[in-house]
Parts: structure tokens; sequence; C-alpha cells
């Protein structure tokens, strides 16, 4: 009688933890360019779907607000607040705080972050991404189609792979 409790028990615990297991996506940040200005470009996939270009400040030492952060795995989260409104922000980035991919397309607005667009372009001697608001809402929207929450999306487990 106990070993069949038991057994009922476990097979509880193992159906409950795979019911409610969160969705899972992995966003992957491929930096595969340095412009003119030193920026840094890359594209974004998510789960192996690329979805847009990237541009980022160039690596200086991991220095906030002027350097590009280091390559690695992370965890993110879903945030909308502020004049960016919706974003992903990167958990546990060393030695630096509110690193997110979110809207902007000039240099000027990375502030030690991630931005993303469709496609690569100059304004004058800087490079900048282009249709960014366009393509943060088609991340927005990919990431919103794992969960049931669509804007803040808490309950999909996003990882960011910088590479």
């Amino acid at each position: 009688m106990k070993i069949k409790l038991l057994s009922i028990l476990i097979t509880g615990i193992i159906l409950s933890t795979s019911v409610f297991a969160l969705p899972r996506m992995t966003l992957t940040v491929d930096r595969n360019m340095t412009c003119d200005d030193e920026s840094t470009i890359g594209a974004l996939y998510v789960d192996g779907k690329h979805i847009g270009r990237t541009l980022e400040l160039p690596y200086r030492n991991n220095e906030p607000m002027i350097s590009a952060i280091p390559a690695g795995t992370y965890k993110a989260f879903m945030r909308v607040d502020g004049k960016r409104g919706w974003r992903v922000q990167l958990k546990d980035v060393q030695d630096r705080t509110f690193i997110q991919i979110h809207v902007g397309n000039y240099q000027d607005e990375i502030e030690g972050c991630i931005l993303l667009g469709d496609s690569v372009s100059k304004n004058g001697n800087q490079c900048m991404v282009t249709n960014s608001r366009k393509t943060v809402e088609m991340l927005r929207q990919q990431i919103a189609s794992k969960g049931d929450l669509g804007n803040m999306t808490s309950d999909v487990e996003v990882q960011v792979i910088v590479k």
C-alpha cells in the first residue's frame, strides 16, 4: 500500500511539473561585423529563426555606457515602462545593470544595450539599424506567441545567448 501511494505521489509530481513547465525560448545575438564607426553589428535569432539586425557599441572592457557586454548566456525577462515601452532585459550581466534589447535606431540611443532593427544602414558616417519599432514589435509577438500574457510574457522563460 505504501509503495502504491508513493508511486501515485511521484507520478503526480512528474505530471504537475511537466504540465506547468514554462515555455522556453532562446534569443541569439550573433555579432558578425564591425562598422566604420566601430559599432558592433549582428543578427538576432529567435529559436534559430532570423528576426532582425542588432547594433551595439564596440567592446571596451565591459565599461558601463560605452561598451558592448561580454559574450555569454543570460536569463532575461520582459518589461513594459518608460519611453522605450516593451523590451527584453538581461539578468546577471557581469558588472552591468539594466542591459536590454530595445527600440532605437542610432548609436547615441544604445547606452550599453542592444538595439534591434530590420536592416543596417548609415546615417552620415555612423551605422544604424532601421525600422526598430516594427522589428521590436515582431520580437514581442514571437515571444508572446509562446505564452498567454501578450505584453509582459512573464510566463515564457527566455534565454539570451550573445556570441
